[in-house]
């Protein structure tokens, strides 16, 4: 092997030794950006924390960045989609800020676990308290804006969700046509934790497991939407583009199956 070979051979090394050690710079600065906005969360919900020990009122605006230039300050758009929505700031945690994000009536099972009911006799009342992740907040406008003065919380709304119930969509004259079944949204809020309130006001007792939060269609519900859906030629036609020549499907057997044999195992039937 010749000295041409060898310069090669080192110059190879080089550059792949050049490579790793920019592949790891890159990957430090977003690492130190992120620990240097966790802190800067955290500065300004602790200066806020003491604000409303003060006095100042815990509820936030929480708004969608993405949503925030077409739809701010109305609050739902054609879709049902909200662009903001309000919750009282209970604190930082390790992995972001929470949020309480409503009080929930529950019921205790006899396997000790608590489910979300819409009843008001022989219930509980827990605290749904919201985490959004710190690298999920854009930003704070501590003085609020124009329409409130509440802190402000720019976030990623990256909490996708199946919803069921009612909601509008555009019709081609531009009004809205009011429609039920489901529809997609999102939520700032990674997870929940739920608190057991006690008979005094305001206190949390201890935290405890909760079901069927937002609340899941019936067997019923969801039927009866499909059976909708079954009898809209554009919803029908949607696998016409997907078969090759010459093949043919017959969507309502299919549903009928899945119908029989899968939802009525997936959703309460009421």
């Amino acid at each position: 092997m010749g000295p041409s070979e060898y310069i090669a051979i080192i110059g190879v090394l080089v550059a792949v030794i050049t490579l790793i050690v920019t592949i790891r710079i890159a990957r430090i600065i977003p690492e130190q950006d992120k620990l240097s906005h966790r802190k800067h969360i955290r500065e300004v919900v602790s200066r806020l924390s003491d604000e409303m020990k003060a006095g100042r009122n815990h509820m936030c605006k929480i708004i969608d960045i993405d949503r925030f230039a077409t739809l701010y300050p109305d609050n739902f758009n054609s879709r049902n989609r909200q662009s903001y929505f309000k919750a009282e700031l209970d604190g930082t945690d390790i992995h972001g800020v929470a949020f309480t994000n409503g009080i929930l009536g529950v019921i205790e099972g006899k396997d000790g676990i608590y489910r979300v009911t819409k009843e008001n006799d022989n219930t509980h009342k827990v605290a749904r308290s919201g985490l959004i992740p710190y690298d999920w907040i854009i930003d704070i406008d501590e003085s609020g804006d124009e329409i409130d003065t509440g802190a402000i919380f720019y976030c990623k709304f990256k909490k996708r969700k199946i919803c069921y119930g009612r909601y509008c969509v555009g019709s081609n004259d531009g009004s809205l046509i009011d429609k039920c079944g489901f529809y997609r949204d999102r939520l700032p809020f990674r997870s929940y934790t739920y608190y057991l309130l006690s008979d005094e006001p305001a206190t949390y007792h201890w935290v405890v497991d909760v079901r069927n939060d937002k609340d899941a269609p019936t067997y019923k519900e969801y039927v009866l939407n499909m059976d909708e859906k079954m009898q809209n030629p554009e919803f029908l036609g949607d696998t016409t583009g997907l078969l090759r020549p010459g093949l043919t499907f017959d969507p309502q057997p299919a549903w009928e199956k899945v119908r029989d044999e899968i939802v009525a195992k997936l959703l309460p039937v009421k």
